[in-house]
């Protein structure tokens, strides 16, 4: 090594497993140094890949769950001890949720010894795994034949895409790419070269039988890519092997509508009602977002050209504010440049971004969830010193609508405790605009039908100050 211009760290979850409480996430860390050959000047790379094991202790047995977990990287330190060793430090952490389908007997009618049910109605959106696959792809990809063969490979990257899921029974069929990006030095002189393949994949994949009218999608990631160069009959290397791994999740999510008791009263006997609370989270906005964000990055010394730039998603968050879904995070943008002296400069820029979302009708009860993604970067080089860079990203938003339901579970009626009632069937009362029909109904322990009856009402509140006949039943 003769100077160091970047050591990147990546981490995937390779496997995940439930046996009773404990989920075992096996994975791994591949850390990967960009430097410059003490030697022959080029630009070259190393990758070292640490295994690991993870097992995580749940609060209850957890069969035939859903998993998802990802891994982010904390920090690392990397200082060069000797031209050939490394001292790393780093740690990074596992965020995983574990999803099951929780089956919750709700109580919606109750009648009998007078008794009398307010009743609601909510929306809510419940969303599985009901299948997932390792798709293994291995392929060969020929470099231009301009180019000359691969001496070393600098960088590589996997994106895969999805462009067809039907669910027909029990059984899921995707279709989609994988886009494969090569960053690497050849012919003699080592000039820095770029490959970019698309290998096109499909499988079919065990789901649980679900309704037709669900709507199910599949959700892909590269858990692995590893890129090997193969040496033909002439002693050049002008193939790569790329061989890869694509974790695929079949996720369906569908509607309900949840009609529940929130409260009850008898007109005859006292009641005990078991009450419980239940979090309903109704789908009520998809949007497909196109971000544009743009930075000038300015080097300390000319430049010449660029011999490589990509952007990564640090982090993003969306939240419901004033109104509005805000939605924020920051990209990393890394660029490798060739100077005036032909010497390869490596430079990271963060790049801050804020996008409003344009959707009406949001307060305080909306959550939001997002994926935000790089469709592209380009880049123009405005001067000596300067760069322009553009990032094209893409967000995709969903929006819920949250209600914290309190429920009846249980009605008990005491037939020991016999209300008493007066010797009048008929009272007047004076009520006020905005009154509740049923709080005045429970009040006089009469019911929400006799009252909207005799009083000819249709709102199940007063609209007005004015005088009900109350019927004592």
């Amino acid at each position: 090594i003769s100077r160091m211009l970047k050591c990147r760290t990546s981490a995937k979850i390779i496997s995940k497993s439930i046996n009773k409480n404990i989920l075992t996430l096996n994975g791994n860390v591949c850390v990967s140094i960009i430097y410059l050959d003490n030697h022959s000047k080029e630009v070259k790379s190393y990758a070292s890949t640490v295994a690991f094991t993870k097992e995580c202790e749940l609060d209850e047995d957890a069969e035939n769950c859903f998993v998802s977990a990802k891994v982010g990287v904390d920090y690392l330190n990397c200082r060069v001890m000797t031209g050939r060793k490394l001292d790393l430090h780093g740690a990074v952490s596992i965020h995983y949720v574990v999803k099951s389908k929780e089956k919750t007997e709700i109580l919606c009618e109750a009648d009998g010894l007078g008794v009398q049910t307010k009743c609601k109605c909510c929306d809510n959106t419940a969303k599985i795994c009901i299948g997932e696959k390792n798709i293994v792809i291995s392929e060969d990809a020929e470099v231009a034949a301009a180019a000359g063969n691969i001496r070393c490979i600098i960088r590589g990257e996997a994106v895969s895409n999805v462009t067809e899921c039907k669910v027909v029974g029990d059984k899921a069929i995707i279709k989609g790419e994988l886009n494969v990006f090569m960053l690497y030095s050849s012919g003699n002189s080592g000039d820095i070269c770029k490959l970019e393949t698309s290998i096109p994949f499909s499988q079919i994949i065990d789901v649980t039988s679900v309704d037709c009218e669900n709507q199910c999608k599949a959700v892909t990631e590269v858990s692995s890519l590893e890129l090997r160069p193969k040496i033909g009959l002439d002693g050049e290397a002008k193939v790569v092997n790329i061989n890869a791994v694509i974790n695929a999740n079949i996720m369906c999510s569908y509607n309900e509508c949840v009609r529940y008791i929130s409260d009850s009263y008898s007109t005859d006997y006292d009641l005990n009602l078991k009450k419980k609370n239940i979090l309903l989270k109704h789908q009520c906005a998809n949007s497909i977002e196109k971000i544009s964000i743009k930075k000038t990055v300015e080097f300390a010394e000319n430049i010449v050209s660029v011999a490589d730039v990509w952007c990564e998603i640090k982090n993003d968050s969306v939240k419901c504010v004033d109104n509005e879904i805000v939605l924020s995070g920051t990209v990393a943008a890394h660029m490798l440049v060739i100077n005036a002296s032909q010497s390869p400069l490596y430079i990271e820029k963060p790049i801050e971004f804020t996008h409003k979302l344009n959707l009406s009708d949001v307060n305080s009860s909306h959550t939001a969830e997002s994926v935000v993604s790089v469709l592209n970067v380009a880049y123009t080089i405005t001067s000596a010193t300067t760069v322009e860079l553009k990032a094209d990203l893409n967000a995709e938003v969903l929006v819920y609508e949250v209600t914290d339901a309190q429920i009846i579970t249980e009605v008990d009626i005491d037939q020991n405790a016999k209300k008493q009632k007066g010797e009048a069937s008929l009272i007047i009362y004076y009520s006020k605009a905005g009154e509740k029909i049923w709080d005045i109904a429970r009040n006089y322990n009469s019911s929400v039908k006799q009252i909207m009856s005799a009083n000819s009402l249709t709102d199940d509140a007063v609209l007005s100050d004015m005088p009900l006949l109350i019927p004592i039943i």
